[in-house]
């Protein structure tokens, strides 16, 4: 598969492997090196094996990608917020947004730069979610806006907002979870917990309950974290005994998700993300809809 793309104006003069290598995050530059020996990548039309070669803005890169055996995703995200300089995405659930294993391509950022009608070449993620978990996802049109709002999220002055369905009613309606959270060793797959004994973090999570069902079996819950721990509000809402519907790492006695649908995924939910705009120097705030799983959480 033949992918291309001209090279934007931060890269200009770059060496060949450092573009490659930080432009399209979705390989390794160790697997960048091996295309370009391989004699997969040109210039301007023009093969090259070497890596240390210098580009300039706007000359055509090309690549000659290995076919890879398609996998499941779900490609019907939005695109709810469009300016020069940055775009805000509505993900749907099992959609990864960055590239890992046999998701070099069935992942957003590949899909924005090289199958989006039009492409968006120049997007960078800002943020990330869980490959199951929904909502608001920004992406950089330039470099200087990744580093200014990527600053705001390492501050903390980015607000956020989440919605999610859990197991019962949280006690009391409106509160704090105020637990540390590290990385639980050697564990496989990857997962953090508030007695993970090493690395603990502070962490913190405000919450409020919105909804419940009639037999208070489960209940919708807003959440705002004031930290952005790893899996933060999915270990926060499990370590008070509320586990997210759907949260097989979390939560006891959840299936893991299914290779071809959503239903057995957790059901959490970015709706609000809110930073000071680059340009513009206000407050930009973007929001995601409610999916349908979302909505009908509770059941009935």
């Amino acid at each position: 598969m033949r992918v291309q793309s001209p090279v934007p104006a931060p890269y200009h003069q770059a060496r060949l492997i450092d573009y490659l290598a930080g432009r399209f995050t979705y390989y390794s530059a160790e697997k960048w090196y091996e295309f370009i020996a391989d004699g997969r990548v040109s210039v301007d039309g023009d093969k090259v094996t070497s890596a240390a070669i210098i580009v300039r803005q706007n000359a055509i890169v090309a690549c000659e990608l290995p076919e890879i055996e398609p996998v499941s995703a779900d490609f019907n995200y939005r695109i709810v917020y469009e300016d020069d300089w940055l775009l805000g995405i509505d993900k749907p659930r099992n959609l990864r947004v960055h590239a890992r294993g046999r998701y070099v391509q069935a992942n957003l950022i590949y899909h924005l730069r090289f199958e989006h009608d039009p492409p968006y070449p120049e997007a960078t993620l800002i943020n990330r979610l869980d490959a199951y978990t929904s909502g608001v996802i920004l992406a950089a049109r330039d470099t200087d806006t990744l580093r200014f709002i990527q600053a705001q999220f390492q501050a903390g002055s980015v607000r956020k907002e989440y919605v999610a369905v859990v197991h019962g009613v949280p006690t009391p309606l409106q509160g704090a979870i105020e637990l540390p959270i590290g990385a639980v060793p050697d564990a496989r797959p990857p997962r953090f917990w508030v007695d993970a004994v090493v690395k603990l973090r502070p962490s913190l999570t405000q919450y409020r309950v919105l909804d419940q069902s009639a037999d208070a079996t489960r209940s919708l819950v807003k959440l705002t974290p004031h930290t952005g721990r790893t899996h933060q509000i999915r270990v926060h809402l499990a370590a008070i005994g509320h586990p997210i519907v759907g949260d097989w790492l979390y939560a006891n006695g959840s299936a893991p998700p299914t290779t071809d649908s959503n239903k057995s995924a957790h059901l959490l939910h970015a709706s609000l993300t809110e930073f000071l705009h680059p340009q513009t120097q206000k407050r930009c705030i973007i929001k995601a809809s409610l999916p349908e799983d979302i909505v009908n959480g509770l059941g009935g």
